[in-house]
């Protein structure tokens, strides 16, 4: 007989939806599969909670580590040297006491903005560095001397969010801290910036920088990783570890131990203007819920549910046997 494989699901932003959003109709007809999840799931006590020291926990990382993506877009001679970081640009917006990272609108207008800033960033301080394009709106920049200070979160962790204590630990990486300073005046001032001011629009006036470090081999057994975004992708090319859309969960069987990470519903929630949440969960429902719940049901696997809350699910095809548990859906873990 043979042991069932055992499959990691990062789900974060599952249990942060906000349920006056939610059709209470709609989650109990329409998402079947995730409520027996939800109901017959067995609760393990969980202290993660952000999206960086999850996925570094599940990669046999210590999870105190923010992961060095941007060593798997250097070459080797630069992953040693962990003086890489990967950038998205942001409007950061300060108050009294504040400062938050606000994610920029997805217009073909704005993406043509962030192109022209960071194209004459590039040139005004290609002597302090070297920026290059990795596609998706995400950059790469290669620094000349300095340092970059490895513990900022991933992007998706900090937009909508304060950014004080990050900023503030940069100031003991002074060079780099100089750096960033003289680009956030150079942004500030660019016309580009004063042309979105008199439109109204958020100015693109920083840079969320993070994935510093030198590369750290995955120490987990996963032997496939099922994931879409793009630092994940690279990150597994370069510790020679297999990859393969989300979307191929649904036709697959999953044989041998896998890692699937999906960060849309995170996305969703950081992504400025209304999302479909009841589109998107749909997806989730018949996309990844109902094929892995077939394959748990089937003895195929056993899956662990790690949605960055105070608990984890593991589920099991014994699990169905705990038939004293209450019925139970999304809503009930949102309220």
């Amino acid at each position: 007989m043979r042991v069932a494989s055992e499959v990691d699901l990062i789900l974060p932003g599952l249990f942060n939806l906000p349920a006056n959003e939610l059709d209470p109709d709609f989650v109990d007809r329409q998402l079947p599969s995730l409520s027996y999840l939800l109901r017959f799931g067995h609760r393990q006590p969980n202290t993660l909670f952000e999206m960086d020291s999850v996925l570094a926990d599940c990669l046999g990382i210590d999870a105190s580590r923010i992961l060095p993506f941007a060593s798997a877009f250097a070459g080797e001679k630069d992953a040693r040297q962990g003086k890489q970081v990967l950038f998205r640009a942001v409007h950061l917006k300060p108050d009294i006491r504040n400062a938050f990272a606000i994610p920029l609108d997805d217009t073909e207008e704005t993406k043509k903005d962030i192109d022209i800033l960071i194209n004459d960033l590039n040139e005004l301080f290609k002597q302090d560095c070297d920026i290059n394009d990795m596609g998706d709106g995400l950059w790469l920049m290669r620094l000349s001397g300095c340092q970059p200070p490895s513990h900022y979160p991933h992007y998706l962790s900090v937009v909508g969010r304060k950014v004080d204590q990050y900023i503030e630990q940069s100031r003991a990486a002074l060079p780099w801290y100089q750096l960033m300073n003289e680009m956030q005046m150079f942004l500030h001032s660019h016309e580009v910036n004063q042309k979105r001011l008199l439109e109204g629009r958020l100015p693109i006036n920083s840079l969320w920088c993070w994935g510093a470090g030198e590369f750290i081999k995955p120490l987990s057994t996963h032997t496939c990783w099922y994931c879409d975004e793009l630092t994940l992708k690279a990150y597994a090319e370069i510790a020679d570890i297999e990859h393969r859309p989300v979307s191929m969960v649904a036709n697959e069987e999953l044989i041998d131990n896998a890692l699937i990470v999906d960060l849309s519903l995170l996305d969703a929630l950081k992504s400025p203007g209304d999302q479909d949440l009841s589109k998107l969960l749909l997806r989730l429902e018949t996309g990844l819920f109902e094929p892995l719940l077939k394959q748990v049901k089937a003895g195929q696997i056993k899956l662990q549910l790690r949605p960055g809350h105070e608990h984890n699910l593991m589920i099991s095809s014994s699990s169905r046997y705990r038939f004293w548990k209450k019925p139970t859906n999304l809503i009930d873990w949102l309220v």
